[in-house]
């Protein structure tokens, strides 16, 4: 049923929304890579607790749907194709068209689309793959482009950079993880045991940060090290403590306490603890995909756990960004209500524009990079 199905998909995506990357797959290999893999996804996804599986299901929904076309085009393209999806899937009594009943709703979101631009490694994209999602089923459309700080072979990486960027993302909030995945060559040496490059990657996040404050005031989320992604080997040993070995969570500890102090010396920047979601997940259940076993295996798509966790802690912000910018209550009332939940993690209130200084909030990539780092 599955072959059937995802032959009835591929040529109802003909017909509503494909791009150059689409017609450049085989049939056969899309209906491997793409298609077979989406209709176990969408069949997981209608699982009552599969809240990943449905959110990664409806990301991929948008994979070969054009992502220079305007947001609401988007959306109503996506709309349209799973519609059809969903058609097709009730024909053949396949249980996916429940994971796509489930999903569906979650595109009929109006408003404004908050966007925001990132910087980073695969981190933020897994992070965008899940953000869109889950922020639909919350009321707020989201689009989030990521530039990749390793496109740079020799490191180099400029304010300037990221500003236009941002500008052509006409961006409203903006996101920079320095030190994950293999972004700079300086963390890969600092992460090969070269611990004595420390103050130096420090200082190169401090000026890349004073420099980008100096040139654009949007509020901006400076994500703290984590230490993930895990090695292979490690990923696997069968003890939660083992899985990150001591002197790598010293090293995610220094990195995240430096950017933590550099961030309360800025204006209008937040502290995304990444150590504090890793923790709450685990470092191994973080460190995997959301969906394994063999319908996944030749998947496009292997977005770990722990872009999952960071999207809720972003969602935070997204929401309280939203709230500021319809005009409903005041910023002291907000700020109190979302100070009022924190956890002991979340020093402060999200807000677009706070007035004091850094606040905290806590809560497999498309590049080759991601991949090599995946196998090692």
């Amino acid at each position: 049923m599955n072959d059937a199905l995802a032959a009835a998909w591929r040529t109802a995506q003909a017909r509503v929304a494909v791009t150059d990357e689409w017609r450049s797959f085989p049939s056969e290999a899309l209906d491997r890579q793409y298609y077979r893999p989406l209709t176990a996804l969408a069949q997981r996804a209608a699982a009552p607790q599969a809240e990943g599986e449905a959110a990664l299901f409806l990301e991929e929904a948008y994979r070969f749907i054009d992502r220079f076309l305007p947001p609401e085009e988007r959306q109503e393209r996506a709309h349209t194709l799973l519609t059809e999806w969903h058609a097709a899937a009730k024909t053949l009594g396949s249980s996916a068209a429940a994971g796509i009943a489930r999903v569906l709703p979650w595109l009929d979101v109006e408003g404004a689309t908050i966007r925001i631009a990132a910087a980073g490694d695969c981190l933020l994209t897994d992070v965008r793959a899940f953000l869109r999602p889950i922020a639909a089923k919350s009321g707020v459309a989201v689009e989030m482009g990521c530039l990749y700080l390793s496109a740079a072979g020799d490191g180099s990486f400029l304010p300037d950079e990221f500003i236009r960027f941002a500008q052509t993302q006409a961006a409203d909030l903006l996101a920079v993880s320095l030190f994950t995945y293999d972004g700079l060559p300086i963390y890969r040496l600092l992460r090969a045991g070269e611990r004595a490059l420390l103050p130096q990657a420090l200082d190169q996040a401090r000026r890349f940060l004073l420099q980008l404050r100096e040139r654009d005031d949007r509020t901006l989320l400076l994500h703290g090290v984590s230490g993930l992604p895990l090695s292979r080997r490690l990923a696997w040993l069968p003890v939660e403590r083992w899985a990150m070995p001591k002197r790598l969570r010293d090293l995610a500890a220094a990195l995240s306490e430096g950017l933590r102090e550099i961030a309360a010396q800025l204006p209008h920047v937040w502290f995304v603890d990444e150590i504090a979601v890793a923790k709450e997940l685990g470092y191994r259940a973080a460190n995997r995909p959301v969906v394994t076993g063999r319908p996944f295996a030749e998947a496009l798509f292997h977005r770990r756990r722990f872009g999952f966790g960071l999207a809720g802690t972003y969602l935070e912000v997204v929401r309280a960004y939203d709230r500021l910018r319809g005009g409903e209550g005041d910023r002291g009332r907000l700020r109190q209500h979302l100070v009022g939940r924190g956890d002991g993690r979340r020093a402060g209130a999200p807000l677009p524009r706070p007035a004091s200084a850094a606040q905290t909030v806590t809560g497999r990539g498309d590049s080759a990079r991601c991949g090599e780092q995946e196998r090692s």
